[in-house]
């Protein structure tokens, strides 16, 4: 046998290759979910700071008691929030917020219609808002009931 051949059998030639092999295979792996992990809580707080902006204009819309439900800017930056979800949101909550922006941009011309659509406005409001705490995965079980809304 010669001595190439020696070597490569010797269980200890191995050793320090594995070791090697293992090393580079487990800073590869760290890096590629610690990469997964970024984008996952990036993609979460991209979701959470456009539902929060969309609770906040949607709180301004419900309010019967105004000639015109929500003013223009808050139409506007309601919209674009909107438009954004439909790339992070979860069905129901793009659903729910279909629903409510098809009130909120066609406010009704009398003040007792106007009343009924603040009411189906404010329920929808409560079913957008249990849907984004199930999509953010927010613990505890709420339900729309248990939101109330002081307008």
């Amino acid at each position: 046998m010669n001595w190439i051949t020696e070597i490569i059998i010797n269980p200890l030639f191995y050793t320090p290759l594995i070791g090697i092999v293992g090393a580079i295979l487990g800073s590869w792996l760290t890096y590629i979910f610690a990469l997964r992990r970024f984008h996952r809580e990036q993609q979460y707080q991209n979701k959470l700071d456009r539902y929060l902006i969309l609770v906040e204009k949607m709180r301004g819309f419900v309010q019967a008691n105004k000639e015109e439900i929500g003013s223009s800017e808050d139409r506007v930056e309601f919209v674009n929030s909107y438009r954004t979800i439909w790339l992070y949101g979860s069905a129901k909550v793009v659903k729910y917020v279909s629903q409510f922006l098809s009130i909120a941009l066609n406010p009704p011309d009398t003040q007792a219609k106007r009343d009924q659509a603040s009411d189906k406005a404010k329920d929808i409001l409560k079913k957008s808002i249990v849907a984004m705490r199930k999509d953010l995965k927010a613990k505890g079980k709420l339900k729309d009931t248990d939101f109330e809304i002081f307008v």
